[in-house]
């Protein structure tokens, strides 16, 4: 154990102000956060998938592996540290085994989402691009989300399986992109009501919608990857192209 000493939790720190928490995927990455001043950290689905594969975010890393990397960070930084656990891994037990051992392995907060058991970009990569390309912004994107009754039931049995501990469940929706802002917004409330302290609402595209999100549901907001697209002068041959920027927050 080295950076555990004097270490603050997730719930400390956030209940202080907004904290912006960088992605990280190793031991490595985590100090470069910590010398740069950040107050919390996030180990990425993507980044670990990357750092792990060399590839995009495809989820080929599995639970173990997960475990493995949440450990090996938390063991060494002071930072809270935030873990994206995707589906949970599996139907509603899976979740609950999941968060329970990366609660054990030190983690500060899980994120739990309510994709099909179908990970990384390759659920929506191309269609949500074409569409933030298009200027389409709500219900418009083919990217399939399980029933609100099951995610729910995935939201509670993480909340049992964190009791007792430090760990805060984060209720990380993606039915936006599919069937609206407000279907997201239904979810994360009826998550809420159940005892996660955080909600995120995925795909947020403007500040309309941010401040939307942070007016209708209670608690704690986490924002991540607020994206809008913008047109740039043509640079030579490279011509004129659209750039998603992005922007993550908590708070």
């Amino acid at each position: 154990m080295f950076g555990q000493e004097g270490r603050s939790t997730f719930r400390e720190v956030f209940a202080k102000e907004q904290v912006f928490t960088p992605c990280v995927w190793d031991c490595y990455s985590a100090k470069a956060a910590e010398m740069a001043g950040f107050k919390a950290i996030l180990l990425s689905g993507a980044s670990l998938g990357f750092s792990m594969s060399g590839v995009p975010d495809l989820g080929l890393h599995n639970q173990e592996e997960l475990i493995w990397a949440t450990d090996r960070i938390a063991d060494y930084s002071p930072l809270p540290l935030i873990i994206d656990a995707d589906d949970g891994f599996g139907e509603t037990i899976n979740a609950y085994r999941t968060c329970r051992r990366l609660a054990k392995a030190g983690a500060g907060a899980i994120l739990i989402e309510d994709t099909p058991n179908e990970r990384g970009s390759g659920r929506f990569g191309a269609a949500m691009e074409a569409a933030t390309r298009a200027g389409k912004v709500d219900g418009n994107v083919p990217h399939p989300v399980v029933s609100q009754e099951l995610w729910l039931s995935k939201i509670k049995a993480s909340l049992d399986a964190c009791a007792g501990t430090d760990c805060v469940v984060i209720a990380r929706t993606e039915s936006k992109l599919e069937l609206g802002l407000d279907d997201a917004i239904e979810r994360c409330v009826k998550a809420a009501e159940l005892g996660a302290e955080m909600t995120y609402v995925h795909a947020l595209r403007t500040l309309d919608e941010c401040k939307k999100v942070a007016k209708a549901l209670p608690g704690w907001k986490m924002f991540g990857d607020v994206a809008r697209t913008v047109r740039v002068e043509p640079m030579g041959d490279f011509g004129r192209r659209p750039i998603p920027s992005r922007k993550a927050v908590a708070s």
